[in-house]
């Protein structure tokens, strides 16, 4: 499933060393990261609802 594979991708894409990063940074790449998941979200949904309607 494609929602599998997003979240899975934004999962693992996170600084290894978060402690190195500057805090500021890493809480605007988290809020962005959030917004792309609920943006991705919804788009798979209407993408899906559109398959099943044959449309």
């Amino acid at each position: 499933m494609i929602a599998d594979v997003v979240a899975r991708t934004l999962a693992q894409w996170t600084p290894e060393d978060p402690a190195s990063c500057d805090p500021a940074w890493a809480e605007t790449m988290r809020q962005d990261l959030e917004q792309a998941q609920d943006l991705l979200t919804e788009a798979i949904a209407s993408l899906s609802q559109s398959a099943s309607m044959g449309g």
